[in-house]
């Protein structure tokens, strides 16, 4: 069987989660490291992953490209040059797992699935919620329709300001909360209930840290949910630096016979409560947790990357919803949702079948 050769690009984000799984399947290499900046650093992910250890580092990804070529591309960097580097890493002919937001800017989003279509390339980024345990659970009893139609959604997500780049300040260099954090609440509520957005309204601030001003730490979204039904969205930088976690992710889904609700921060798998018409109220067991890097790189070892498009097409929409929330927020307006990148539209525009 063919090695397959992965190369990552750029040193900043949530790389760590990518190359764990990497180290786990031994007919994988990393076969270069590559900058973005002058100032990239690869030591830390050496140190602490043996395959990145004698990897080749290249002092810009454009060399990478050409000399290395590698099957996949694995990138995280500054989120202005997510796409930038997608976009070259695709034409290059490489398959993709990025950092979040694939883009900061709607039409860098239309330019990237251009260039993913026309080079039949795979494309997912590093939201991997769907993978933990609670969450997994929760879809597996909302999916099944024991909780009846789904009614209400509420996800929260609640972290530590700590420390964050100084170019978190700048919209163009850093695009918004809502695009960065928001992102992981509208990826949980797709994952648990599988439902569409219709309309959203939008709201974000700074009320606690003005030395960046231009990074909202916090900001709300009120869903209208396609086929009826609400959904809201809270994410914030204001989780006080004593709390026993530095994440506090919640969602709870209400339906027409029962409700459920999912904390991922409670113990070491989180936790998942259902509520059922005339029952009483019990833990759900929790699976095992998922690994999506992992299966989004054996489907491309095995030659099945075409089986990857409705998950690309997933991967774009959540990405243009982020977007659009944020639009709602900085326009104080309501944004109607169209379908681009639903599977229907993805489907129109290739002429290939999805999902």
């Amino acid at each position: 069987m063919k090695t397959m050769r992965v190369g990552v690009i750029g040193a900043w984000g949530h790389l760590g989660s990518v190359l764990e799984q990497i180290e786990a399947l031994p007919e994988v290499e990393i076969s270069g490291l590559a900058r973005v900046f002058p100032q990239d650093r690869h030591d830390q992910l050496q140190q602490a992953y043996p395959k990145a250890l004698h990897a080749k580092v290249h002092g810009t990804y454009q060399e990478m490209l050409e000399s290395n070529r590698p099957d996949i591309a694995v990138i995280g960097t500054r989120l202005d040059q997510i796409s930038v580097a997608a976009n070259a890493a695709a034409q290059a002919g490489c398959h993709l797992i990025c950092e979040k937001p694939l883009a900061i800017e709607v039409p860098a989003l239309a330019q990237l699935w251009t260039t993913v279509q026309a080079r039949s390339v795979a494309c997912i980024s590093m939201l991997a919620n769907g993978d933990r345990p609670a969450i997994r659970a929760a879809a597996q009893m909302v999916r099944s329709g024991e909780l009846g139609a789904v009614a209400v959604v509420n996800v929260r997500k609640s972290y530590r300001w700590g420390e964050r780049p100084e170019w978190f300040g700048r919209r163009e260099l850093y695009g918004g909360t809502i695009p960065w954090i928001g992102i992981h609440a509208l990826d949980m509520l797709w994952e648990v209930t599988g439902k569409e957005i219709s309309m959203m309204a939008g709201w974000q601030g700074n009320m606690g840290h003005p030395e960046l001003s231009g990074c909202q730490d916090h900001a709300a979204l009120l869903l209208e949910l396609a086929g009826g039904g609400v959904g809201t969205i809270t994410v914030d930088f204001l989780r006080p630096a004593g709390a026993p976690t530095h994440g506090d992710d919640w969602i709870r889904v209400v339906g027409s016979r029962g409700q459920i609700e999912a904390y991922l921060d409670r113990g070491p798998s989180g936790t998942c409560h259902a509520i059922l018409e005339n029952a009483v109220g019990r833990d759900v067991k929790l699976p095992e947790a998922g690994k999506v890097f992992e299966r989004f790189i054996r489907a491309i070892e095995s030659g099945k990357a075409g089986e990857l498009r409705a998950e690309t097409a997933r991967t774009f929409r959540t990405t243009y919803l982020s977007l659009l929330g944020r639009q709602a927020a900085e326009q104080n307006h309501i944004c109607r949702v169209d379908d681009r990148y639903s599977l229907q539209w993805a489907q129109k525009f290739s002429g290939q079948k999805y999902g």
